[in-house]
């Protein structure tokens, strides 16, 4: 992935890393900006190793926004919602 690009979506697979896209991705606009941009990232997870690959460009941005997604536990049922009535249901009512 060449720096002047802007990855949208990054995934790792063969030849291709999710940090090395974030890490050109950052050092792209640092050299672009006038001012530290900032950082979102939705990842499922993020473990300590994943953060040192991307520690130095993380520290020269303004602020880093991380989502993270949650385990699905297998146990815990999903409970159905209450029928609730359509507007026309509730107005007949």
């Amino acid at each position: 992935m060449s720096p002047e690009s802007r990855p949208e979506f990054a995934t790792n697979g063969p030849g291709q890393r999710v940090a090395d896209a974030i890490n050109a991705h950052l050092a792209f606009l640092r050299g672009a900006m006038l001012h530290p941009p900032q950082l979102s990232i939705a990842s499922a997870y993020v473990n300590a190793g994943g953060y040192a690959v991307l520690a130095d460009e993380l520290d020269r941005v303004g602020a880093v926004r991380l989502l993270l997604g949650a385990e699905p536990d297998a146990q815990r049922t999903v409970r159905p919602l209450k029928e609730s009535p359509t507007p026309a249901r509730a107005a007949r009512a």
